[in-house]
C-alpha cells in the first residue's frame, strides 16, 4: 500500500491532479506542506537512482523489524513457517504506521492493540500476539538505547558534528 502511494505520488500526472486540487482547497489547513511536498517528491521523480536507494534502505528497515519480530518468537517458541513470516512483512509495517498516531507514548497499546486484532487472521494467537508485541518493543527499546549512547560518545569525543539549518 505504501509502495503503491509512494509510486501515486512521484506520479507527474497525480502529482499535478493533486497540487490542482490544493489550489482549489487553498487557505486549507497544511495545504502549503502538502504543495511543497508534492514539488519535493516531483525533484525526487528526476533521481530515479535516489528513489531506488530510499526504497531498498526502507525494505532493508522493515526487513530488520520482521526479523526482529521472528527472533522474538523464535525465542518464545513461536512456530512461524515461511507463509506467517511472509505475512509479517505486511502486518509489521501495518503496525509501524498504527504507532505513529499522536494517541499514546510512543505507540504503547496502540501497537498491542492492533496486533491483537490482526495477528489472530495469520494463525497467531491474541494473548502470544501481546507478549511478542510488548517483548519485540522492548528489544527495539534496547537497540535504539545503544544506537543512542554509541550518537553521544562520538559526539562527545568530537567524532560527530552537528549542523545547523537555517530554518526555511
Amino acid at each position: 500500500g505504501v509502495c503503491l502511494a509512494s509510486a501515486a505520488l512521484l506520479s507527474g500526472r497525480l502529482g499535478r491532479f493533486f497540487l490542482a486540487l490544493l489550489e482549489r482547497l487553498r487557505g486549507g489547513p497544511g495545504s502549503g506542506r502538502i504543495a511543497s511536498m508534492l514539488g519535493e517528491l516531483r525533484t525526487w521523480r528526476a533521481d530515479k537512482a535516489f528513489v531506488l536507494r530510499v526504497a531498498l534502505l526502507a525494505f532493508l528497515v522493515q526487513s530488520l523489524r520482521v526479523l526482529t519480530h521472528v527472533m522474538v518468537a523464535s525465542a518464545m517458541d513461536i512456530e512461524l513457517d515461511a507463509t506467517r513470516i511472509l505475512q509479517l512483512y505486511v502486518l509489521v509495517p501495518v503496525l509501524g504506521v498504527a504507532v505513529v498516531l499522536p494517541i499514546s507514548f510512543n505507540g504503547l497499546g496502540v501497537r498491542e492493540f492492533v496486533a491483537t486484532r490482526l495477528m489472530p487472521e495469520v494463525g497467531i494467537a491474541a494473548e502470544t500476539a501481546l507478549a511478542m508485541q510488548l517483548v519485540t518493543y522492548l528489544v527495539q527499546v534496547a537497540v535504539s538505547l545503544v544506537g543512542g549512547l554509541v550518537f553521544v560518545v562520538m559526539l562527545l569525543q568530537g567524532r560527530l558534528r552537528l549542523r545547523r539549518e537555517s530554518p526555511k
